[in-house]
């Protein structure tokens, strides 16, 4: 992940994040970020927060405030690996997806669900369509 507000990047190394400052080409910090392998990351607007999306089932996403250095949230709800997600250009919302279909609009600082779509469990029937 490229951050919008300074030139850093974000990358993942199994459950740890590494920080890399890319003009003074070094590593400015490592987060160990979870306990599951990391999946997906994605900056906010202003560059603050990371948001860090877990692999393997019942997958969390978990922000990060990089201006104080520690976790804000654990969000719950995903199925399967969140392989995608994406904050709001006010960076009130986030939006994950999940390998198994789900998707989740939080309003994230106050660890709530707006929003969610229930994948299918049922493969169509090809016959039928």
């Amino acid at each position: 992940a490229i951050n919008p507000s300074v030139p850093q990047i974000a990358y993942p190394a199994g459950c740890v994040v590494v920080l890399y400052h890319v003009r003074l080409n070094k590593q400015e910090k490592v987060i160990i970020a979870c306990k599951s392998p990391i999946a997906s990351l994605t900056y906010s607007k202003s560059g603050r927060y990371l948001a860090v999306g877990e692999s393997g089932e019942n997958a969390k996403v978990i922000v990060w405030d990089l201006f104080g250095g520690h976790r804000i949230c654990k969000l719950a709800g995903h199925r399967s690996t969140v392989n995608s997600l994406k904050f709001s250009p006010d960076g009130k919302y986030l939006l994950s997806t999940e390998k198994a279909g789900r998707i989740i609009l939080w309003e994230w600082e106050s660890e709530k669900m707006v929003f969610s779509t229930v994948p299918e469990t049922a493969p169509l029937d090809s016959a039928r369509a």
